[in-house]
């Protein structure tokens, strides 16, 4: 009922409102009943969501695949060592080595390096891209006979423009190509200084180039039209052209004869259209394995293998559409490669592998980087003296390490500990509008400390994964003799609640005694799989205890499915962002149905107050006819 319809007491004189309001009262109970109960679930809620947020990090950072520096499951996160690398009792960089947690040996000897592995190279000759080049020049169209006129062009050379000018006379004293080369070298040198040398030369076939490297050169037409022409160049021809101009015109290739390129038998398709930057970067980005570029300060294409080694030895086939098309890249007229498979008519290295003599043994590696039972070489030149190898753990390092995880791990078993036994004080219940706007925020904030207090007391979840925490460092790990007290890490006081203390004494002794035993306490893997739930126990006698732990965590916190459909025991629970549990969980559903409750509860109390309304206005409307029988009543007797 709208309150525009509601009738007050008119007749009876009763303060409807207030009688309505009374009543009502006590039907709201009801309602704020439902809303602490839903504030009591949301506060659970947020104290699952920040413990499982402590989780995630503490997975992230110490059982992440990713994170190999700190992944307590991972021998990489032991990898902290210090090295001696002496030849002849003095350090020495013509070899550097690393170590990962899978070493074998402490010591080791380089009796010999003779020879380092190199990549296959192939240098081009000059192929006169970066330059300004003649087309078709004749110096036979040269005029110079008594009264020849100026030969005049401008040149620009990096930001300076010059006017370049044989005088008529100059040019009737020239009899050859190589006299017009001088003159103009000596001209150019007038107008732009002394440094400014040799910048016109003569190719084989006879035409003029202009060159300076690492600067770009354009020409333009100056006083004399014919000059330009006579000498072969257009004006505003520049030695940067090359860069836009397409493979088809620098080489004459068509699309067919780019169509096949292949290279260490991978078959790579140009086209015709392609600048030399985009036709190298698709045969760089192929599967051919060779890195070919263009150098601009020699003016020559390079190929290399992008690996070092015999092994990996560039191949093209001879009379292949590969040799046709490095022959032109390499400016090369004859021969690029025979039928052997054998590289001419350019500066050729053939790859070649790493020879050395390792502990005693002739060894040969493709590169001068390798790996050997846990050890990484890289080999940075040769030598006949032996280099003697120390590689000792770094204790200092892996201690700081190992105290940072017992930290971040205490911290957590704190952090839930506390939950669990958090004193719950049942004389403070939430807080109602009201309540809250008659108390300073200093007060609501102590009242809500005191009501949140307990939300997580007791929880069965909480408890179970906190055991399986603390057998995961009791119970003892199958194959290996050391316990965690051997390495000095222990628990303490009974009233600490597993919390666990590091030795560093202890533990750097241990390492020093039993390198591999240590790491092994912490990252053997057992042969049975997570998902195996038949030979769990087994899998858990057989993991070391980062894996133990690894296990747990996932057990409460995994977002992917089992086989019967569920999600971590956490993660079922409350959820975790950025996945499908954030807005399917029990919380979620839990909360979703206060919500429903909640709504339903106020429709029925509106309809309750309109219940009360309709009866005061019935119990008016009987009042008011009862008045006016009575007053008719009174009128026909005194009349």
């Amino acid at each position: 009922m709208s309150s525009a319809n509601r009738v007050l007491g008119i007749v009876s004189g009763f303060d409807t409102e207030t009688l309505v309001n009374d009543l009502m009262e006590v039907e709201n109970l009801k309602l704020e009943k439902l809303e602490k109960e839903k504030q009591y679930e949301q506060w659970k809620q947020e104290g699952y969501q920040e413990i499982v947020s402590m989780l995630t990090e503490f997975q992230s950072t110490y059982f992440d695949v990713l994170n190999s520096d700190t992944n307590i499951t991972s021998s990489s996160s032991f990898a902290e060592f210090e090295y001696s690398v002496l030849m002849n009792n003095e350090h020495t960089n013509i070899v550097n080595v690393t170590a990962n947690g899978d070493l074998a040996a402490s010591h080791h000897t380089i009796n010999s390096i003779s020879q380092l592995a190199t990549n296959d190279t192939w240098a081009g000759n000059k192929a006169y891209l970066t330059g300004i080049m003649s087309s078709g020049f004749d110096f036979n169209n040269i005029d110079t006979d008594p009264g020849a006129e100026d030969l005049t062009f401008s040149l620009t050379i990096g930001r300076s423009t010059k006017t370049v000018t044989i005088a008529g006379t100059d040019v009737e004293s020239m009899t050859s190509s190589s006299d017009l080369v001088d003159e103009l070298n000596a001209s150019i040198k007038s107008a732009f200084g002394d440094d400014y040398t040799d910048i016109v030369s003569l190719t084989d076939t006879g035409e003029l180039y202009f060159n300076l490297p690492a600067n770009q050169l354009t020409i333009l037409e100056g006083d004399s039209a014919s000059t330009l022409t006579t000498l072969g160049i257009t004006s505003g021809q520049s030695s940067n052209d090359y860069k836009e101009k397409s493979m088809g015109e620098l080489f004459g290739f068509s699309d067919a004869a780019l169509s096949a390129i292949e290279i260490n038998g991978v078959s790579i398709t140009l086209e015709a259209d392609d600048t030399i930057k985009e036709a190298l970067t698709k045969i760089n980005d192929s599967d051919a394995g060779v890195e070919v570029r263009f150098d601009t300060l020699q003016d020559q294409f390079i190929m290399t293998a992008n690996n070092e080694g015999t092994a990996n030895n560039i191949s093209i086939e001879d009379g292949s559409t590969a040799e046709v098309f490095f022959k032109s890249l390499f400016s090369v007229d004859t021969d690029l490669v025979d039928t052997d498979g054998n590289v001419s008519n350019i500066d050729y290295t053939a790859g070649q592998n790493a020879k050395l003599t390792l502990d005693g043994v002739d060894i040969v590696m493709s590169s001068n980087s390798f790996t050997y039972e846990g050890v990484s070489y890289e080999l940075n030149d040769t030598t006949t003296d032996p280099i003697d190898i120390e590689i000792e753990p770094n204790t200092d390092a892996l201690a700081e390490k190992m105290q940072n995880f017992i930290t971040d791990y205490n911290n957590i078993l704190d952090h839930i500990e506390t939950k669990l036994s958090e004193k719950k004080y049942y004389d403070y219940e939430p807080l109602t509008a009201e309540e809250k706007d008659s108390m300073s925020d200093e007060e609501v904030a102590m009242w809500e400390s005191r009501a949140k207090s307990g939300s997580l007391r007791g929880a069965s979840e909480l408890q179970t994964m906190l055991t399986n925490f603390r057998n995961a460092f009791i119970d003892k790990v199958s194959g290996t003799e050391l316990t965690l007290n051997d390495v000095g890490i222990s628990t303490t006081e009974y009233s600490d609640k597993g919390k666990l203390t590091l030795d560093k004494d202890k533990f750097t002794k241990a390492l020093e005694e039993n390198y591999d035993e240590v790491v092994n306490l912490f990252t053997q893997k057992s042969d049975y799989a997570y998902t195996d739930s038949d030979n769990r126990a087994g899998r858990y006698n057989e993991n070391g205890l980062g894996k133990r732990l690894e296990d747990t965590l996932k057990d409460n916190i995994r977002t992917t499915r089992d086989t019967e459909g569920y999600k971590g025991i956490l993660i079922e629970k409350v959820g975790i962002e950025n996945d499908s549990s954030y807005f399917e969980n029990y919380f979620t559903l839990s909360l979703n149905d206060y919500d429903k409750r909640i709504d339903d509860m106020m429709d029925y109390l509106a309809d309750k107050e309109d219940h009360y309304y309709v009866m005061f206005a019935n119990m008016e409307a009987a009042l008011s006819k009862m008045q006016s029988s009575y007053n008719s009543l009174l009128s026909s007797l005194g009349s």
